[in-house]
């Protein structure tokens, strides 16, 4: 698909960017996708054995919830019957 640019529409555009501090940004932090996060990484580290290297590149609220995870996984779980 091909896009049109009127340049008489860009005229008043600015050249440079902006001058100043950039806008704050919000710092909100999504429950579900952190929990999500910590289910996935402590998995993966359950599965690969590799529990220990979880401080070393994630977040340490992120690490902390994936090591629970990871300890319940490894916690025998009755079969059914």
């Amino acid at each position: 698909m091909i896009e049109w640019i009127d340049y008489r529409k860009t005229a008043e555009l600015p050249i440079f960017p902006p001058i100043g501090p950039p806008p704050p940004r919000r710092h909100e932090v999504d429950e579900q996708r952190l929990f999500t996060e910590a289910c996935l990484h402590g998995l993966r580290a359950r599965l690969c054995d590799d529990v220990e290297s979880l401080d070393g590149y994630l977040p340490p609220r992120v690490a902390q919830l994936a090591r629970k995870v990871a300890t319940v996984l490894e916690e025998p779980q009755p079969a059914a019957t």
